[in-house]
């Protein structure tokens, strides 16, 4: 008779012990404790029985006796894959486990208590085994135990609140698709970009099946061949690098190879860049030039911006300030400074060498009006001879009086540089108060008047002065004709004379009746003139040198005493219109500083940039003189439309407003619209910005996400970090979690539902997709030794058909076998839980059996 063991898979054993999972979900953290556990241990406390599971309607229970040798001693955490008779066996396997084995869902140690009652599941204080066994149930039924808390179903006490990491934890109110791939996910969420659910790929790791091109985005990535340093953080990277110049490392964008994604065009740095033909000492300190240059006024090297060859970046336009600027044809002269001139010009009105503004082109920056002095502006209609060698005059013509081809200096307007001092001959002059007809020719003059007899508009010699030339006798007119012996007071008026009093007011020297004191004859009515009339009740200082006042007091502007019109109150005869200079003339609504010096205003301000209280040009409203154009600083200028936020520091920005992200009040770019210069495309941050379309869930707070999405761990509204994709910020180390992380090089089924599987794999029989632990290959953490289960094991050698359901086995008929057992009277049952084969077997099963043993 051939003797065969079949382990029959069918048998199971009810062990009601402290050790169980039925334990830790029941026992006594319950209230309910000790009603669950008094009905769970009727019949006697940890008892052992075994059914037969081959014969369906059998309800026989058979208590089955093993000794030690009966369980193999090891952390095999499976209490059902052993059989006890004794309370005590069981006792010594259990106390085995809970003390030299770590099992997921036992206990490890001795749990402690509250209480009176003493928990101590330790049997070494008891003499007899009844004595201990009463003590457990003593325990069970009158004791509340405490046991370390686990967090597991997201509920209990010692758990932080409830997170919904997978979307599957009980505590859960709904969903979480964070892969995009969960069952209960309505909607599809793209992460890896090879997601079931994705219609557009998203290319992570460079790895993916989706993905055409490789992206290197670690330097990692098994389709790159060397280490890129992209972000400066890479752990290929030794150091932070600014390569693009947006790396978080980084405080702003720096241009190196010319090629930066914050670049707006190639940049010849070190001269040996691939867009480069040759090299370019842009900064002074690149590697092939011999030392520091200033070219474009940005150079570490240099303190400011130096315009030298005009088309520098700091520069606004080609400017020709040395004469020899590549954008120049031929030298020109503009600060009277540069190299190629011999002496200093000025030509803009502006340049360093001249004291103060020339009006010579009449386009000059600080000219107000035009002036035509070449005769070929173009603010002029036809040609002037002002300096008298213009190209458009025949001939010489002297008006400045250093013109080259006069011989001697000619004050003509009284300002010439080569006149001492103010000469008014034309009576057009600015140092001139009034119009004074000296020639009779003068524009200012409404007739011709012969003053010195030689006039081209006399007809003949009028004596005058007594002075003129074609007069020969001497006449004393002004009293100090040098013919003259002394003076002599003809008209009053003589200069000689102290002055021209009209006291009735028919003087000789009075062309009409002048009401000097008030009580002259020819007056109707006391009038106040000087102050000091009889019949003015006090002092009224008017043309500021009545013998009643003090000191001279320019009211009108055209008092003696006043070397020139003086708008005072704006409303002066000698003044066009309301001049509102000091801010508190009559004619002003309210105190106005213009030049920043006023007496009503509290401190200098610079408004036009030529006050005399400013060191320099400070363009404030866009429309001084001295700036080239409109700038709209504080967003309140006349020039500009509306208020503009530049700077995010302007009078009418309420708060700074990164808006450009190169705004003085920022610390480093900000791509807020995704429109910003310093952004290279549109980056979707909130969600709402003007260049993207859908909403994007970024950090979990933008205004358009309807909750809090915890992608990336970092985001402001997760509280734990999160490690995803293994590279987080937040992350020490490179973390395997779904098998596809830049940062792993293979695949890793960990639990057991990575993309990167097939299917669920049972590796370390921990997985979530494992029911409990299942050595499969024999190397399980949870596995002492290698066992064959399935025969297809890496550590064994060949296929062992122990079950009979092997993979690599044939499967056996357990129907057949089910019934010919029952039917079959010499099968008998043994000590160890086996079946003696003997030939009244089919041949059929016998086969079977014999394939199963070898």
């Amino acid at each position: 008779m051939l003797s065969l063991y079949w382990l029959l898979g069918g048998f199971s054993v009810l062990a009601h012990n402290l050790h169980s999972e039925y334990d830790q979900k029941l026992h006594l953290n319950s209230p309910q404790s000790s009603e669950t556990w008094e009905s769970a241990s009727k019949g006697g406390f940890l008892e052992i029985s075994t059914t037969a599971s081959l014969s369906k309607t059998s309800t026989d229970t058979t208590t089955v006796t093993l000794d030690e040798s009966g369980w193999t001693k090891g952390c095999i955490c499976n209490h059902i894959s052993t059989n006890f008779k004794k309370n005590s066996d069981f006792l010594i396997y259990a106390l085995y486990i809970t003390s030299n084995c770590d099992c997921s869902y036992h206990r490890k140690g001795q749990p402690k208590w509250d209480g009176s009652c003493t928990c101590n599941y330790s049997s070494e204080s008891f003499e007899y085994e009844a004595d201990y066994l009463n003590y457990i149930n003593y325990l069970i039924n009158s004791c509340y135990c405490i046991e370390p808390c686990v967090c597991k179903t997201g509920h209990e006490i010692c758990c932080p609140p409830c997170e919904c990491l997978t979307g599957f934890e009980l505590c859960c109110p709904e969903c979480k698709c964070l892969l995009g791939t969960e069952i209960c996910c309505d909607d599809c969420y793209c992460e890896t970009g090879t997601e079931a659910c994705c219609q557009d790929c998203h290319c992570l790791t460079g790895t993916e099946a989706c993905c055409q091109d490789c992206y290197c985005l670690t330097g990692l990535e098994s389709c790159c061949q060397e280490c890129f340093c992209n972000t400066g953080t890479e752990y290929c990277c030794d150091n932070c690098q600014c390569i693009t110049g947006m790396e978080d490392c980084c405080d702003d964008c720096e241009c190196i190879l010319g090629t930066e994604f914050c670049c707006q065009d190639c940049y010849c740095i070190f001269g040996t860049e691939e867009c480069c033909e040759k090299c370019e000492c842009i900064t002074g300190n690149e590697i092939c030039c011999d030392e520091c240059e200033c070219l474009t006024g940005f150079e570490n090297c240099c303190d400011t911006c130096e315009c030298i060859l005009g088309t520098e970046i700091c520069c606004d336009e080609c400017e020709c300030l040395t004469g020899t600027e590549l954008c120049c044809d031929d030298c020109e002269c503009i600060t009277g400074d540069e190299i190629c001139c011999q002496e200093c010009f000025c030509i803009t009105g502006l340049e360093i060498c001249c004291d103060e503004c020339e009006c010579l082109t009449g386009t000059e920056a600080c000219c107000q009006e035009c002036y035509c002095v070449t005769g070929l502006e173009d603010c002029c209609d036809e040609c002037e001879c002002l300096l008298g060698t213009e190209i458009c005059c025949d001939e010489c013509e002297c008006v400045t009086g250093n013109e080259e081809c006069c011989d001697i200096c000619e004050c003509i307007t009284g300002e010439e540089i080569c006149c001492d001092e103010c000469e008014c001959v034309t009576g057009l002059e600015l140092c001139c108060s009034m119009c004074e007809c000296l020639t009779g020719t003068e524009a200012c003059c409404d007739v011709c008047e012969c003053i010195t007899g030689q006039e081209t508009c006399c007809d003949e010699c009028e004596c005058i002065t007594g002075d003129e030339v074609c007069c020969d006798p001497c006449e004393c007119i002004t009293g100090l004709e040098s013919c003259c012996d002394e003076c002599e007071c003809i008209t009053g008026d003589e200069l000689c004379c102290d002055e021209c009093e009209c006291a009735t007011g028919m003087e000789y020297c009075c062309s009409v009746c002048e009401c000097i004191t008030g009580e002259e004859l020819c007056c109707q009515e006391c009038e106040c003139i000087t102050g000091d009339e009889t019949c003015c009740d006090i002092c009224e200082c008017i043309t500021g040198e009545e013998d009643c006042c003090d000191e001279c007091e320019c009211i009108t502007g055209d008092e003696i005493c006043c070397d020139e019109c003086e708008c005072i109150t704006g409303k002066e005869e000698c003044c066009q219109g309301c001049l509102c200079l000091t801010g508190n003339e009559l004619c002003c609504d309210e105190c106005e500083c213009i030049t920043g010096e006023e007496t009503c205003c509290d401190e200098c301000l610079c408004l036009t940039g030529t006050e005399t209280c400013c060191d320099e040009c400070e363009c404030i409203s866009g429309d001084e003189i001295c700036c080239d154009e409109c700038f709209c600083l504080t967003g309140t200028e006349s020039c500009c439309d509306a208020c503009e936020c530049i700077t995010g520091e302007e009078l009418c920005c309420d708060v700074c407003d990164c808006l450009t992200g190169t705004e003085l009040c920022c610390d480093a770019c900000e791509c807020i619209t995704g429109f910003e210069l310093c952004c290279d495309e549109c980056e979707c941050l909130t969600g709402l910005e003007i260049c993207c379309e859908p909403c994007e869930c970024i950090t979990g707070t933008e205004s358009c996400c309807d909750e809090c999405e915890c992608l990336t761990g970092l985001e402001l509204c997760c509280d734990p970090c999160e490690c995803t994709t293994g590279l987080e910020a937040c992350c020490d180390e490179c973390e395997c979690i779904n098998g596809t992380e830049s940062c792993c090089q293979d695949c890793f089924c960990i639990t057991g539902t990575e993309i990167c599987c097939d299917e669920c794999e049972c590796l370390t029989g921990f997985e979530l997709c494992c029911d409990s632990c299942e050595c499969i290959t024999g190397y399980e953490d949870c596995c002492e030794e290698c066992k064959c289960i399935t025969g297809d094991e890496l550590c064994c050698d060949q296929c062992e058909c122990l079950t009979g359901e092997e993979s690599c086995c044939e499967p056996c008929p357990e129907s057949e076998l089910e019934q010919e057992i029952q039917n079959n009277d010499d099968i008998s049952l043994v000590y160890d839980i086996t079946i003696l084969i003997d030939d009244d077997l089919s041949e059929e099963l016998k086969d079977c059996i014999e394939s199963v043993e070898g």
